[in-house]
């Protein structure tokens, strides 16, 4: 197995990876290095054949440097997850000064300290046309569709992030005491790729009462932050919303719509709300810190064919 860093420009990349998550795109590390960090790209081969791709995100904490692997590698279309994959990827990263990998590893019996929990994904495809897609929703879901249909609001669509939407989600993170992306991360998302944020936005009258901001790349597009205030979750504005954007979505040219984990435990409500949806579910294998000791089979320098990361 060999490990090349760095040697595909930014179409190459985009191309290999098409409809991969967010966090493996370029654009995402782009974002992360005018943030001050460094990023490194790798095509994993075994002799002729490219197995994969893997986007690594690299920090730096006073001697320690640490590398984020986010939902990856991608792999090829032909290929199967190879479980020494993150192994390979971890020496090599080591050719440019000790660091520790923080990835996805595909199995249990994977090196390294697990220090996260597997969930369940969920993205939705769009392939479908606007009849078939509807006919494909929980009936509950398309009742309150419907309702939301006849309630008098106004739908909009921004090709930005509206202030208001920030600021009222943040306030939601607050009160619900979760974490996300940061605000600028987006200010800086949508310098790196202008066209590459949409929002809509449920209004009565010149009121908001929901909204959600999305991210596109590619052929995909991410949930990033959404929002209902009361008068909004009364009408079932979010539920307009999201039937709305993945119609826009799809007359874009988009295939795939990622909504983020399902996770009934943590989120129950999010979650039941995304199963209402014909989602595909995507198991998210669990994340591991790979450190020295963790290597538990040494990579013959040899066969690894290492290049730095730049």
């Amino acid at each position: 197995m060999r490990i090349i860093w760095n040697e595909l420009g930014r179409q190459e990349w985009g191309d290999a990876v098409g409809a991969a998550c967010l966090a493996q795109q370029w654009d995402y590390g782009t974002v992360a290095c005018r943030l001050g960090a460094r990023v490194a790209r790798a095509r994993i081969c075994a002799g002729a054949e490219t197995l994969g791709y893997a986007q690594v995100i690299l920090r730096r904490f006073g001697p320690l440097r640490l590398a984020w692997m986010g939902h990856g590698p991608v792999w090829c279309d032909s290929s199967d997850p190879d479980p020494d994959a993150l192994r390979y990827l971890a020496a090599s990263l080591r050719q440019g000064g000790r660091s520790i990998l923080i990835g996805a590893a595909g199995d249990l019996d994977a090196p390294g300290l697990r220090c996260g929990m597997s969930h369940m994904g969920a993205s939705v495809d769009l392939l479908d046309d606007p009849s078939a897609l509807r006919a494909a929703l929980n009936g509950k879901w398309r009742n309150r569709l419907v309702a939301a249909e006849r309630a008098g609001l106004d739908v909009r669509v921004h090709r930005y992030c509206p202030d208001w939407l920030v600021q009222a989600e943040l306030a939601q993170r607050r009160s619900m005491k979760y974490k996300a992306l940061p605000p600028v991360w987006l200010k800086c998302w949508s310098r790196v790729a202008p066209a590459g944020t949409v929002s809509f936005a449920a209004q009565s009258g010149d009121q908001p009462v929901a909204g959600i901001c999305l991210l596109m790349h590619g052929t995909s597009a991410t949930w990033h932050i959404g929002w209902s205030g009361p008068d909004g979750r009364r009408r079932s504005a979010m539920n307009l919303l999201l039937w709305s954007a993945m119609l826009w979505l799809r007359e874009a040219g988009i295939v795939r719509l990622d909504l983020g984990s399902c996770d009934p435990v943590a989120a129950p409500g999010l979650a039941h709300f995304k199963e209402g949806l014909p989602i595909r579910h995507r198991p998210s294998v669990p994340t591991r810190l790979l450190l020295d000791g963790f290597l538990a089979r040494p990579v013959p320098p040899g066969r690894a064919g290492y290049a730095a990361a730049s």
